[in-house]
């Protein structure tokens, strides 16, 4: 074959080759899980959505669809006490937020399981380090690995729960204290989190339990407190969506989106609301 012949040929198939990659499906940026009841997730295949401080680690997302629960876990196969987690309330700005070393999300409908058969791990299952309460809706759940105090196994996997409560995010731990918040987090994980939360699936407004205004004036407040009350109120047929009930009772949390199409979360009083 002339020189010639050998370049229009070559040139034929670079042409082909870009025509089959332009016409190949993209992948997806993220892989979707299944859902469990409220709590959905994903992870995350495209590199390019990864930044500080995950960088070269495998990163999962997992979110309650009906409040701003949400946590990120970073981590390296096979490396789980290396993992990091960042738990928070995705629809605050300002509320508390959480940093855990060594963190591993589980599905909530796996404690069951767990209780008595522990949680997989490199050498076999590790035992809950206490049993489990029943898990919440819109509850996230992730475990972590501590010292058993000298017991066998050596190790147990330590259960906390984050969801919102009485207004702002909570973690908490089955018979442990709670974790303090991270006063440095927000700013660490912001380049991350903005990058991932547009993938997050809430639940639309049908989807979430309705009700629909009684009072002829019903005051809105920041948390399930009269001493915490805003000048925003809603009036007598206005519809809402009920995201919670306060754990003390007489309160509601309610979101109502306004004729300008802006979102409010805020507290209510359970009276005021239709029967």
């Amino acid at each position: 074959m002339s020189p010639a012949c050998r370049s229009a040929l070559l040139l034929a198939l670079l042409a082909f080759a870009a025509a089959t990659a332009a016409k190949a499906p993209a992948t997806p940026p993220v892989s979707p899980f299944d859902c469990t009841g409220d709590v959905c997730g994903f992870n995350v295949t495209a590199d390019t959505l990864v930044s500080a401080p995950c960088e070269g680690r495998a990163v999962l997302v997992a979110y309650s669809r009906s409040s701003g629960a949400t946590l990120v876990q970073c981590s390296i196969p096979a490396r789980g006490e290396d993992n990091l987690v960042y738990a928070f309330d995705r629809s605050s700005s300002h509320g508390p937020v959480y940093e855990l070393e060594g963190g591993r999300y589980v599905n909530p409908s796996s404690l069951p399981a767990a209780a008595t058969d522990g949680i997989p791990d490199r050498f076999g299952p590790v035992p809950l380090c206490s049993a489990p309460g029943a898990a919440q809706a819109g509850e996230l759940t992730l475990v972590v690995k501590e010292p058993s105090g000298g017991g066998d196994p050596p190790y147990c996997y330590r259960l906390y729960r984050g969801a919102i409560a009485s207004g702002a995010f909570a973690l908490t731990a089955d018979g442990a204290s709670a974790p303090a918040p991270s006063g440095s987090g927000r700013a660490r994980w912001n380049k991350l989190v903005a990058a991932l939360l547009p993938y997050v699936v809430p639940a639309t407004a049908s989807e979430r339990p309705a009700a629909i205004v009684g009072a002829a004036k019903a005051r809105l407040y920041t948390r399930p407190d009269t001493q915490a009350s805003t000048k925003m109120y809603l009036i007598q047929g206005d519809a809402v969506s009920l995201l919670e009930a306060a754990p003390c009772g007489g309160w509601s949390r309610i979101r109502y989106v306004t004729q300008a199409g802006n979102t409010l979360d805020r507290w209510i009083q359970s009276a005021d609301l239709a029967k």
